[in-house]
């Protein structure tokens, strides 16, 4: 099967997961940044965040109830850098593969087969069957706000979660970054434990699912209260 990849609904929420800025080491002058983008200057430490509030503004066209905030197609050009990653970032360096071959050999869920609880350890971990493309850039260490112990922004739209990230020198990751980010050099199925075996109690994507009610999301009498009831966040780290 297709690289797996978990693309669970949380109550129609979508979390902001990780923002990425180029390593210094990763892009010369005037090279285009398909691996990443860069800063200026590092992050500053002061200074408000402007975020879409998480109910005010779910009666326009900006808040997401479906699918990804990250736009496909296009990313920024990447600019030098001469800084390191901050120490709130970690470098990812490595050669991203659109298709690997990961069998399951257990699934959670027989008739759907959309659960795997273990995948088969290949003879040759990592094996891709396409050109790779090599990427070398940072990315937050937690969801952000970027801080242990906090949980994650969610119900943000991808303009306001790219201009939030460019108001700090920052930039959202691309889904191939964010791929090879979790997989690692050996792209294994799984980014915790062995890779291999799924653990429900490592990532929330195993949670009961809520069905919501969309008509209380969307009245700004009921919606704070609906959701929370749908929210299915951890605290970051």
């Amino acid at each position: 099967m297709r690289r797996a990849r978990a693309l669970v609904v949380f109550g129609w929420s979508v979390s902001l997961l990780a923002v990425a800025t180029v390593s210094v080491r990763s892009q010369a002058a005037g090279s285009s940044g398909r691996s990443a983008d860069a800063t200026h200057a590092p992050a500053p430490r002061g200074g408000r965040l402007e975020l879409l509030p998480a109910v005010a503004n779910l009666g326009g066209h900006e808040s997401p109830f479906f699918g990804s905030f990250i736009k496909p197609g296009s990313s920024p050009e990447a600019l030098p850098s001469d800084a390191a990653c901050p120490p709130d970032m970690v470098e990812v360096e490595g050669d991203y593969c659109p298709y690997v071959e990961q069998k399951c050999r257990k699934w959670l869920d027989p008739e759907t087969k959309l659960q795997c609880a273990e995948f088969e350890r290949p003879a040759r971990a990592g094996a891709c069957f396409m050109k790779t493309e090599h990427k070398k850039y940072c990315v937050d260490r937690y969801e952000w706000p970027n801080k242990a112990g906090v949980l994650p922004r969610y119900m943000v739209s991808w303009i306001n979660a790219k201009a939030t990230c460019e108001s700090v020198g920052k930039r959202l990751c691309s889904d191939t970054e964010w791929t090879l980010a979790c997989e690692g050099p050996e792209r294994q199925p799984y980014p915790y434990g062995n890779g291999y075996v799924r653990d429900a109690a490592a990532c929330n994507i195993d949670k009961p699912y809520i069905w919501p009610q969309p008509a209380k999301v969307y009245d700004p009498r009921t919606s704070a209260g609906e959701l929370a009831r749908l929210d299915h966040r951890e605290p970051s780290g």
